[in-house]
């Protein structure tokens, strides 16, 4: 295993999309590779510690949320990218992408660490979906939307909406996830849970 390269920040955000940036590394995205390819089973599951779907938030023009969003996040081009997941690292996306791709069906992505609740159809290649992606949410820390001031709440609960590939989204509840899988189907169900005192 190798660590990940280093996030791009506002002073190098050029380098996104350097082909040589690596969030597993070579020899682990290979061996990725080779467990997906291998159709002897109905599924593929890839668990990933961060969203693999794009998850970029277009902002208006005049929206100042450079205080707003948390750290790993780079504001660029009118767009907020989250730097500290794949959003960060389009290249090596791509290639496990590719993977999905070329194994043609049953492709199920888990993934975690945004404190809210998702629901992808996706990642795509050429507009195509390749798998589903279900992300849990926060067992204990503030979920995605309580952790923001009340005007970018809303903003984030409207722009996830505007997301194409989000088929589901819930971003003010702690909880967790359970996967049922079948020969035929993949379901995810969510479960968000009130504490007792909060």
């Amino acid at each position: 295993l190798s660590g990940r390269d280093t996030q791009v920040d506002d002073d190098d955000a050029a380098n996104l999309d350097d082909e040589d940036r690596r969030m597993l590394g070579a020899a682990q995205m290979e061996w990725a590779r080779s467990r997906i390819l291998d159709r002897s089973r109905p599924w593929s599951i890839v668990v990933s510690s961060v969203v693999v779907n794009d998850m970029s938030i277009e902002l208006p023009g005049s929206f100042g949320v450079n205080e707003s969003f948390p750290s790993g996040y780079l504001i660029h081009d009118g767009t907020a990218i989250n730097t500290d997941g794949w959003d960060g690292y389009p290249a090596e996306r791509r290639r496990l992408v590719a993977a999905l791709r070329d194994r043609g069906s049953g492709g199920v992505i888990l993934s975690g660490d945004v404190h809210s609740s998702w629901g992808f159809e996706g990642p795509t290649l050429d507009g195509d979906p390749v798998a589903v992606e279900m992300t849990t949410p926060a067992v204990s820390s503030a979920p995605m939307a309580r952790a923001r001031v009340p005007g970018v709440r809303r903003f984030l609960a409207r722009q996830a909406d505007a997301i194409d590939h989000v088929r589901y989204a819930e971003l003010s509840e702690r909880g967790y996830g359970t996967l049922e899988l079948t020969p035929a189907s993949a379901t995810m169900t969510w479960w968000h849970v009130h504490p007792w005192a909060q």
